[in-house]
């Protein structure tokens, strides 16, 4: 199966509905996603192990569902990661948790300035 690609022109989501959104998809009712990927280009975001803002990747997948494939996965990530260096003019650092508890403590910013 081909990936399937969404772009939002929504300048954000709140928190919870973002939550409420990935179960949604995720949770049985669209049989057909596997796995979803929720990121932030221009919305930087604060999190209790982030000592700046950053900005925000999440790729969730459906519990027992055939994965996208891995690597596949890790290309976009890099590809992304290696557009968002470019526009700002340093390596973007990671900090990877995949603690659910976490994702919920993710608070957007406001009024940073945009990527362009």
């Amino acid at each position: 199966e081909q990936p399937v690609t969404f772009k939002r022109n929504q300048r954000s989501l709140c928190r919870g509905i973002l939550i409420y959104l990935i179960d949604k998809i995720l949770g049985g009712q669209f049989h057909s996603i596997n796995s979803v990927i929720y990121l932030t280009v221009n919305m930087f975001a604060t999190t209790p192990i982030t000592e700046n803002p950053a900005l925000v990747w999440i790729h969730a997948t459906r519990t027992g569902a055939v994965a996208v494939d891995s690597q596949f996965v890790q290309r976009l990530f890099d590809g992304w990661r290696a557009h968002l260096s470019q526009k700002l003019g340093h390596p973007v650092r990671v900090v990877d948790f995949t603690d659910r508890a976490m994702i919920e403590k993710i608070r957007f910013v406001r009024g940073r300035q945009a990527i362009h």
